[in-house]
């Protein structure tokens, strides 16, 4: 149902709580519960709250499969409708039903930046995603794709965090459905009747359409990492950016290595209005990372995700030294981002 007036008045009121205490934006996860349940007109609404506050409206879409582009259309009408910036989390095509749409939803993005709405997007460069067991069930990825996912086979999805069973860790779900001798949708069920906090890593997206949507100018680079993941995180919590960097800039030269650097650096903090973050300016945080372009690489695989990147060589975190000579220093000195006035 859609919210009462109390409700409305108590959700806007912690959002403005938010803003004012320094937050970027409002987001949603409308792929998840209890998100999933929201209707177009209940988020517009809300999202006005963020308007005086010049605020960024961030979405994890309510479909990355057969309707990807019918929810890029309601992603960039709540930004219209609240009058606020759009960004677009984790642009992808799941499902190989769907493999080769990323054309059409880069072209939508670049159409509704020329009518001067202000969206961009962005990606992790890799064709596995990672998602709670319980998501990709209810989105009936195993079942004909009928949810937001698309169609995946469970030889395509690897069990990353099962805190209950961690024996299933790193295990494909098909191999699972061996085991037990059900197939793959009543698998899931009977793992997650035994731990609903399973979180999978889940290969549902193709290489061509990665490429596609990373030459886009208006996509960002960002890892969507989980760092409390378990045994067997999904390999982008230690090697999106160099991956970014070593494979797509300077072996497939994709695109140029200054243009990798201003996606994870000088574009995401100006979508963000982070004022005093991107860019190596006199005045600004010191935030730098000093790498060997010949050299950098992901090392992290999904067989063993746990392994830090060739070719990092200095990180300075607000003036400090995080990373020297490729080794880290103990310093804890990161702190709270807030949106720039």
């Amino acid at each position: 149902r859609l919210p009462n007036q109390n409700e409305y008045d108590e959700m806007k009121g912690w959002i403005k709580e938010g803003m004012e205490a320094g937050a970027v934006g409002f987001s949603t996860g409308l792929i998840y519960e209890p998100g999933r349940y929201s209707s177009t007109d209940e988020i517009i609404e809300l999202t006005k709250v963020i308007s005086p506050y010049n605020g960024i409206y961030s979405s994890h879409m309510r479909n990355e499969g057969n309707n990807l582009l019918l929810s890029i259309e309601e992603t960039i009408k709540i930004g219209q409708g609240a009058d606020t910036s759009i960004e677009i989390s984790h642009h992808k095509v799941s499902g190989k039903d769907n493999w080769g749409l990323s054309e059409k939803s880069t072209g939508m993005i670049n159409d509704s930046r020329n009518m001067g709405i202000n969206v961009h997007s962005d990606q992790y460069p890799y064709i596995a995603g990672q998602s709670a067991l319980f998501a990709i069930h209810q989105n009936n990825a195993f079942n004909e794709g009928e949810g937001g996912l698309g169609t995946v086979s469970g030889d395509k999805v690897i069990i990353a965090h099962a805190p209950i069973m961690p024996e299933y860790e790193g295990k494909k779900l098909s191999d699972i459905c061996d085991d037990f001798d059900l197939p793959e949708q009543q698998t899931a069920e009977k793992i997650l009747s035994q731990d609903p906090h399973v979180l999978a890593i889940i290969e549902s997206m193709c290489e061509e359409d990665l490429i596609t949507i990373l030459s886009n100018p208006h996509t960002m680079i960002g890892s969507d990492g989980v760092p409390a993941s378990g045994a067997n995180p999904h390999p982008r919590l230690y090697g999106c950016f160099p991956r970014v960097l070593g494979k797509y800039a300077r072996e497939e030269k994709i695109i140029s290595m200054e243009t990798a650097i201003y996606k994870m650096t000088g574009l995401p903090a100006k979508k963000f209005n982070l004022n005093d973050r991107g860019t190596i300016e006199i005045g600004k945080a010191a935030d730098l990372v000093v790498f060997n372009p010949d050299t950098v690489i992901d090392l992290a695989t999904y067989e063993n995700p746990r392994v830090y990147p060739e070719g990092i060589v200095h990180v300075i975190v607000n003036g400090t030294f995080v990373v020297n000579n490729s080794k880290h220093t103990g310093s804890r000195v990161g702190k709270i981002i807030k949106r720039s006035s």
